[in-house]
């Protein structure tokens, strides 16, 4: 439901500073973790040379993580066979998720691969947890009928959304080391051609195979403080001859996680730029192009993180973050669409003093600490090394989308010494 309670002059006047700080004396004071005119850009701190994420044998593309018991958990998609070309492979027909744990209380790792969570075909997982402590983890998969890695499915050919049969999935669980319940798919969201959705303000409304919305990836799941579960999701249209790129829907789940899910509005997060769904065409900078929401929502309001993908020039490391007071209208900071404005850095910085760019930094989350709620680092699905670096001659794979060298990168966050007023 909208959050009236935002609306004070409180959450008002930090609007004015991205949701992320106080306006003091005609400027924005950052909370931890951020920086900028308007407290929209993380504030990234150097990483450590031999800590910072999960650099398994096979590669990982970003997830969530939870603390528990002295060790960190974090839950990742991987590939899940290492079949020596990736280049020939739909990147979500090869994929599982994974659960790692850390060596000790650091968010930064080392991290070892503890278990498979979910097999094959199963991505793009992500965490959330309850007022009450426990875990609520959603993902795109087909875990009952997953197609064979060989067949025309998988490997090449005119593949969408709906090829592999794949749908948002949910589970749950009290504790990151289980049991979890047998993942469901989630009611209300299903990637179909026909049938309803049900949309708040205007009941069901019928499904269009080239509608915005019709099918839904990449899972943002939060909790609101009065306990409504929502979601943010990457949503398509299910077919490739009327794409308008990618957008973010939001979602709810008004009688829990396990029972059929509202669309919050029947418009994309961010809205369309400087055109309509009718004139979108998914290219172009005119209209806007968001994919890997994360979702956060606190006493102040609401907020996104996402891979932004305008400014082809920049869109494999670029982020974005937007914020809203009642979970309708939302302002996105980092403008303008074809600028360089981003929410994170395309390079990582090191301890010892030296630097290395990166090809890919896209699906984002946020550790934060289980005692302050502080945010104290970033999570991206990331890769070191584009296509050209892959090998003589080079691998016709892109970086994350058929694996590459993808990791699960971790980040720490700068700390300020000044707290926020709001």
């Amino acid at each position: 439901m909208p959050i009236s309670e935002l609306t004070s002059v409180a959450a008002s006047v930090a609007s004015f500073c991205g949701l992320n700080g106080g306006f003091i004396n005609g400027a924005c004071v950052c909370d931890s973790g951020w920086h900028g005119p308007s407290c929209s850009e993380l504030h990234l701190a150097p990483a450590s040379p031999i800590a910072y994420g999960l650099q398994d044998t096979l590669p990982t593309w970003g997830g969530g993580a939870t603390f528990a018991d002295g060790h960190w958990h974090l839950i990742v998609g991987s590939l899940a066979q290492d079949l020596g070309n990736n280049s020939l492979h739909f990147y979500p027909c090869n994929s599982k998720i994974v659960h790692a744990v850390s060596a000790n209380d650091d968010p930064a790792g080392p991290y070892i691969v503890n278990e498979v969570l979910v097999p094959r075909v199963s991505w793009e997982p992500m965490l959330t947890v309850a007022p009450n402590g426990s875990l609520v983890l959603m993902f795109f998969g087909n875990i009952s009928s997953p197609p064979d890695l060989n067949s025309s499915e998988c490997v090449g050919g005119d593949v969408s959304l709906l090829t592999h049969g794949t749908h948002i999935m949910v589970s749950h669980s009290g504790s990151p080391d289980g049991p979890w319940t047998v993942p469901q798919l989630v009611r209300g969201m299903e990637a179909a051609l026909d049938g309803s959705v049900l949309v708040a303000g205007h009941g069901r409304l019928p499904r269009d195979p080239c509608s915005w919305r019709c099918a839904n990836g990449n899972p943002g799941p939060a909790f609101h403080p009065n306990g409504t579960l929502y979601a943010t999701m990457r949503s398509n249209t299910c077919l490739k001859g009327c794409s308008k790129g990618e957008h973010i829907s939001l979602w709810r789940a008004d009688q829990g996680w396990d029972d059929e899910w509202t669309l919050v509005s029947d418009q994309p997060i961010g809205g369309w730029g400087d055109v309509t769904e009718e004139t979108c065409h998914g290219s172009g900078d005119a209209c806007l192009q968001l994919e890997d929401p994360y979702l956060w929502i606190d006493e102040r309001g609401w907020h996104l993180l996402a891979h932004y993908q305008n400014n082809h020039k920049i869109r494999d490391t670029r982020g974005g973050y937007a914020w809203s007071l009642d979970g309708l209208s939302w302002t996105l900071e980092t403008l303008p669409r074809n600028g360089t404005a981003s929410a994170w850095d395309s390079s990582i910085s090191w301890t010892n003093g030296s630097s290395r760019t990166l090809a890919r930094r896209q699906r984002v989350s946020i550790i934060r600490d289980p005692r302050s709620g502080r945010p104290t680092h970033l999570v991206n699905g990331a890769d070191f090394l584009n296509s050209s670096q892959h090998g003589d001659p080079p691998a016709p794979w892109c970086e994350g989308c058929h694996w590459g060298t993808g990791l699960t990168l971790i980040q720490p966050l700068h700390a300020q010494q000044l707290e926020s007023v709001v």
